[in-house]
C-alpha cells in the first residue's frame, strides 16, 4: 500500500512539476511575442511639424516644412544656409532663411537652378530684384513678414509658382503681371495696405484660395468671376459695403466667401 502511495506522489509530482515548466514556456512564448510586436522606436510614425517661426539655430534640416515640400523635392536636405548650399548648388530643391536679419533678396539665389521652395519670412527685406524671373522651378515662396511695398513685373516669369505668401507687408497694390502666374493655386496676401487688385487676377485659372484679410479693399474686379476653382475668399477687416457683398457673393456663386472670421485662414 505505502509502495503504491509512493508511486503515485511521485507521479503528481512529476505532473507538476511538467506542468510548471510547460507553463513557464508558454509565458516566455508570450513575452517574446509581445515584445516582438511592439514597434520600434526607428518605425514609429513621426508627429508632424507644423509651421512655426523659430530661431536659425532652431531650424529642422529634416522636418517637412513645406506645403509641397514632400512633392517637389522628396527627402532631399533642407538648406538653412547659402554658404552651406553653395558648395553644392545643383542639389538645394528648399532654402530655408526664415529669421536671418536679411534687409535684401541674396543675390546669390540665381545660382540654385532647381530651387524650389524658398522661405524668406520674418526678414527686413523691401524690395524683390527684377532678377526673380531666373528662378523659374520656384513652386513655393514665402515672404511674409517683411517690409515689402511693391512686386516687379518679372514675377510673371515664375511660371511654376503654385503657393506665394506675401502677407504682413506693405503692399498698396499688385502689378497687372501678377495675373501671368497661371499655376498659383494659393495667393496670400493678408494684413497688407492694398487698396485694389487688378482685372488681370482673373486670370488666375487654377486659383483655390485668396486671402485677402486686414487690407483697404472696397471692391473686387468682375473678372474675379473666372476663378472657377476658387473654393476659399477671405476678405475679413476691408472696407466693402453691403452691396459690394452681395456683388461679390453674386460673382462667386460656390466659393465660400467670409467677411468675417475665415475659419482655417493662413
Amino acid at each position: 500500500m505505502e509502495n503504491e502511495q509512493s508511486k503515485s506522489n511521485k507521479i503528481n509530482w512529476k505532473s507538476v512539476l511538467i506542468g510548471v515548466i510547460i507553463g513557464a514556456i508558454l509565458i516566455g512564448f508570450g513575452v517574446l511575442i509581445w515584445f516582438t510586436l511592439q514597434p520600434k522606436p526607428e518605425e514609429s510614425t513621426p508627429t508632424p511639424t507644423t509651421r512655426t517661426s523659430t530661431t536659425s539655430a532652431q531650424k529642422d534640416e529634416t522636418a517637412p516644412l513645406s506645403t509641397f515640400y514632400n512633392l517637389t523635392c522628396g527627402q532631399t536636405q533642407i538648406y538653412t544656409s547659402i554658404e552651406r548650399g553653395l558648395k553644392t548648388p545643383d542639389k538645394v530643391c528648399f532654402l530655408n532663411l526664415e529669421l536671418d536679419g536679411l534687409t535684401q533678396f541674396p543675390p546669390e539665389l540665381v545660382r540654385f537652378p532647381n530651387l524650389k521652395v524658398l522661405f524668406l519670412h520674418s526678414n527686413k527685406i523691401s524690395k524683390i530684384p527684377d532678377n526673380i524671373d531666373k528662378l523659374t522651378n520656384l513652386v513655393e515662396l514665402s515672404l511674409n513678414h517683411n517690409e515689402i511695398s511693391g512686386l516687379p513685373n518679372t514675377v510673371s516669369k515664375l511660371s511654376n509658382l503654385r503657393r506665394f505668401d506675401l502677407s504682413n507687408n506693405k503692399l498698396t497694390g499688385l502689378p497687372a503681371a501678377i495675373g501671368e502666374i497661371t499655376s498659383l493655386e494659393n495667393l496670400i496676401l493678408r494684413d497688407n495696405q492694398i487698396t485694389s487688385l487688378p482685372s488681370e487676377v482673373g486670370k488666375l485659372k487654377n486659383l483655390t484660395q485668396l486671402y485677402l484679410a486686414n487690407n483697404k479693399l472696397t471692391q473686387l474686379p468682375s473678372e474675379i468671376v473666372n476663378l472657377k476653382k476658387l473654393w476659399l475668399l477671405c476678405l475679413e477687416n476691408n472696407n466693402f459695403d453691403k452691396n459690394e457683398q452681395t456683388r461679390i457673393k453674386n460673382l462667386l456663386p460656390i466659393t465660400e466667401v467670409y467677411f468675417e472670421t475665415c475659419p482655417g485662414g493662413e
